[in-house]
């Protein structure tokens, strides 16, 4: 009667330790009822395994045990069984517990996305236009807004995508949005402007009516560079040239003008790369622009500093402040209306016990006596946290046993986070006197192939993260057909 951390390579017998420990529990009357073990794992296929495999060894022990009447209760009653992903045991719960949670009785289900993309409508129509006023068109152009890619806005999409992960409890955004974005605007705008009349002297702009007769231009196109390389580069100075030539008309840089610029950086011409392609590819005997345009160097330099402004801090600091303002919009447009999404769920159930005092905690406490978190290295912080507050927490004592490997933690797009895999493993065996098991030998594999894992995975850490190390896995000495079971 212990917590335990289980670490179990694949092939290992994960789910056939999973089984055994339940049955264990059942066999020596740990519980009352079967209901009291809570099992938790990752997705709806894993869930529906874990049932069948245990309810089979249930079937198998009231066999060899028909006096035994919680085995034959548990049978008789699994369909009682605590047996849940973890959406579907915090599903569960706001169910069940509805008052205690602070909940409306009449909760709707909802697709997130569909609310995201209401609520962003409106605060780029209505709301963002009234707090930026004049400089709402600016801050638009600067965030690249609206990129359209295939009839959408990737921009909408980016922002909707990052409010839908953003986690306001332990999430850190980086680069975060400025308080006082406006003040940033003005910074920024008075550097391009810098930028730009440093440009427009370099050039020396003679305002003639075709740019390709602007002298340099005619100079440029006269160097020693690769004929085939000379095309991309004069698509791109022509640009150049029709933007220094509007700035030195205006004087000042206007909307129009940065237009043209975040255009003309968004062209495929400069796609993943700088301005330093226009001092590249020589014929031979080399580079001659020291000679004819020997500015050209200071010239690209500052094109340089023109894309880092333009696709710099402004450009996410807006994209941060759009997902977090959006965020917290579409939590009060939930509680008001009464809805609720998938990932709404644990959040909510983390609400409801994270204070000392929580009456939801204590129910689940007295309820569940074993909890088993399967694939634990799929999970993330705050489901961590879940478990923690209501179970350990509320007694060091209590049997919480987490099972899974950190080599196969494969679900981070999902929300899944390896380094709540360590924060929990470690607390349990640092402070919570948790036991430490790692399953060893691996009962899918034949024992050549075994082998051939352990002499190039034990060669050097293949992993990227330190805490994640390879053990070796043996092959059974004695591999009887009854003891094979995949996880």
């Amino acid at each position: 009667d212990n917590s335990a951390v289980i670490e179990a390579s694949a092939g290992t017998g994960k789910t056939y330790t999973i089984e055994h420990l339940v049955n264990r529990i059942l066999q020596q009357n740990k519980v009352n009822a079967i209901e009291e073990i809570l099992i938790v794992t990752f997705t709806d296929k894993a869930t529906s395994e874990l049932k069948q495999r245990i309810r089979d060894i249930i079937k198998d022990s009231c066999l060899n045990n028909k006096n035994h009447s919680l085995l034959q209760e548990s049978l008789h009653q699994f369909d009682k069984s605590s047996i849940y992903t973890f959406h579907g045991f915090c599903n569960s719960i706001i169910k069940r517990y509805s008052f205690e949670l602070g909940n409306s009785f009449n909760i709707t289900q909802i697709n997130d996305k569909d609310i995201y993309h209401k609520i962003l409508h409106k605060k780029l129509t209505a709301d963002w236009p009234k707090t930026f006023k004049n400089n709402y068109n600016t801050i638009l152009i600067l965030s690249n807004y609206p990129d359209i890619a295939n009839n959408s806005s990737r921009w909408e999409e980016k922002v909707i995508e990052l409010a839908m992960k953003y986690n306001n409890y332990n999430d850190i955004i980086i680069p975060y949005y400025e308080e006082k974005l406006e003040e940033k605007l003005e910074h920024i705008i008075s550097q391009l402007n810098t930028c730009l009349i440093s440009l427009t002297n370099l050039m020396s702009i003679e305002s003639v009516i075709s740019n390709e007769d602007e002298k340099i231009f005619k100079t440029f196109s006269n160097l020693n560079f690769n004929k085939r390389s000379l095309p991309k580069k004069q698509r791109i100075l022509l640009k150049i040239i029709e933007i220094t030539k509007q700035f030195n008309t205006n004087k000042n840089i206007d909307n129009n003008i940065l237009l043209k610029l975040t255009s003309m950086l968004s062209h495929s011409d400069l796609h993943n790369t700088s301005f330093t392609i226009l001092q590249e590819n020589w014929n031979k005997p080399g580079e001659d622009y020291s000679i004819h345009l020997p500015q050209l160097p200071d010239i690209i330099n500052i094109l340089n500093t023109l894309k880092d402004l333009l696709q710099g801090s402004l450009q996410y600091t807006f994209l941060v402040y759009a997902a977090i303002e959006l965020k917290k919009d579409a939590i009060k447009f939930k509680e008001h209306q009464s809805l609720i999404s998938y990932d709404d769920m644990i959040s909510l159930v983390f609400n409801g016990i994270k204070n000392s005092d929580s009456l939801i905690k204590e129910i689940l406490h007295k309820k569940y006596k074993y909890i088993i978190i399967d694939e634990f290295q799929d999970t993330d912080i705050i489901q961590w946290s879940i478990i923690k507050e209501t179970f350990l927490k509320q007694d060091k004592q209590a049997n919480v046993f987490i099972i899974g490997d950190p080599k196969q933690a494969i679900y981070g797009f999902r929300g899944a986070d390896i380094y709540a895999y360590f924060t929990a493993k470690n607390e349990l065996l640092d402070s919570f006197n948790a036991n430490y098991y790692s399953l060893s030998h691996n009962w899918r594999s034949s024992k050549n192939l075994i082998d051939a894992f352990n002499t190039i995975f034990s060669y050097k850490n293949w992993f990227s993260e330190n805490q994640i190390s390879y053990s070796e896995t043996n092959y059974p000495k004695e591999k009887k057909l009854n003891s094979i079971h995949s996880t």
